[in-house]
């Protein structure tokens, strides 16, 4: 027959079974938070990734900190360059009771001390502090207690070690903040200032997307009213990139156009392209200038002529390797000049009748080819001798 334990035995087994039972809580307390801290970085995460704009991540962020991680308060502020050093709240979520309108932080010295959020912008650390502990609260204590919460954590947002914000986070409870938390909220803290990073240079680069669109969209306006359009010749390979202007210049599309300078001779009249040739020869390899015009014989028969003015890049070692001009389309201008051109050079006249020879060989009144030949016009009259000879009984000076 065993015996029974004695008083001294009961009592050491029900304090260790108190312990071990103290013991599972705590294991799985510990768990809880685990997986509410694991949870919280999932959300955390995702949010990180998925918001477009600095307002709805901000938004987001606070609203996960309260909902998931059960604090009372979460809120967000940027720190601005104005002569105070002035801190500007961007996001609040949570229960406040008028604290963020009751005061005016600045992260200026010494002003900086009173406030959580103050110090972790100007010193570039976390601030943790315990609202109760201060003899004579100030305002911010005041209202904090009001709204119930008894510990304030602050952290620094940072690009490259430059601090422009802080997210803040208020606790009902005192031990709320324990090293391995803060430690937890730092990385976080860290992960929300490098989404802002990349938000922000997102929303440069659609700026200057968007300046340079607006640009290009400029000048092909100005190109398609001048007739102008923009090249760029690889010389050591032969492509030939040109603007969109220029196609309907040549007469022809994008869609069944090679641009390649072997198809760019190919749209020169046979007559014209040696010369074409040698001017391009000349500016590449002999440093001239390439200032031409030369005519464009269209698909459809049509014959246009182009300006073309150019320079030639080189490389190191100072061979030539890009050559990049404008071309414009100056056929006006051809057609009126030959509609107003001056006569000149030899002109057969015939001695008895005095007709004019063309280019072609037919004869012509004189009247009649300089009539189509310039823009003059004629009168009738009679020269003195003439007159003398035909009229010899008139007087002309009556």
């Amino acid at each position: 027959m065993s015996e029974k334990p004695t008083y001294e035995e009961l009592e050491q087994k029900i304090n260790r079974l108190e312990k071990e039972r103290s013991e599972l809580k705590g294991l799985e307390a510990q768990s809880r938070y685990a997986v509410r801290r694991s949870q919280l970085s999932n959300e955390y995460a995702k949010a990180l990734i998925r918001e477009k704009s600095e307002r709805a991540l901000s938004i987001k962020i606070c609203q996960i900190i309260t909902e998931k991680g059960g604090y009372g308060f979460a809120w967000i502020a940027f720190s601005e360059s104005d002569k105070a050093k002035s801190i500007r709240p961007i996001t609040q979520v949570g229960f406040e009771y008028g604290y963020l309108e009751a005061i005016k932080m600045s992260w200026a010295d010494p002003a900086f001390g009173d406030y959580p959020t103050s110090a972790a912008i100007h010193t570039g650390s976390a601030q943790c502090m315990s609202i109760r502990d201060q003899d004579a609260p100030l305002t911010w204590r005041k209202k904090a207690a009001q709204s119930g919460y008894e510990a304030s954590l602050a952290l620094p947002l940072s690009i490259d070690r430059q601090v422009f914000g802080a997210l803040t986070i208020c606790a009902s409870e005192t031990d709320r903040f324990d090293e391995q938390t803060i430690l937890f909220w730092e990385g976080l803290a860290d992960d929300l200032a490098f989404a802002y990073e990349r938000l922000r240079k997102e929303m440069r680069q659609r700026k200057t997307e968007q300046s340079l669109r607006k640009s290009e969209e400029r000048e092909a306006l100005a190109q398609q009213a001048a007739k102008m359009g923009t090249w760029a010749w690889d010389i050591r390979t032969g492509g030939l990139d040109w603007s969109k202007q220029i196609y309907p210049l040549f007469g022809v599309s994008p869609d069944n156009f090679d641009a390649t300078y072997e198809a760019f001779l190919q749209c020169i009249p046979p007559e014209d392209r040696a010369e074409v040739e040698a001017s391009v020869h000349a500016a590449v390899y002999e440093g001239k200038t390439y200032d031409i015009e030369h005519p464009v014989r269209c698909p459809d028969g049509t014959l246009r002529w182009m300006s073309e003015r150019a320079n030639v890049f080189k490389d190191e070692s100072g061979n030539p390797i890009r050559m990049v001009g404008v071309v414009q389309d100056i056929t006006e201008r051809k057609q009126a000049l030959e509609k107003t051109k001056i006569l000149s050079g030899m002109m057969p006249i015939c001695s008895n009748c005095k007709q004019i020879r063309d280019k072609e060989g037919r004869w012509h009144q004189i009247e009649t080819y300089v009539r189509n030949h310039s823009n003059a016009r004629f009168s009738h009259s009679i020269c003195p001798e003439c007159a003398e000879k035909l009229y010899p009984d008139y007087d002309l000076n009556m």
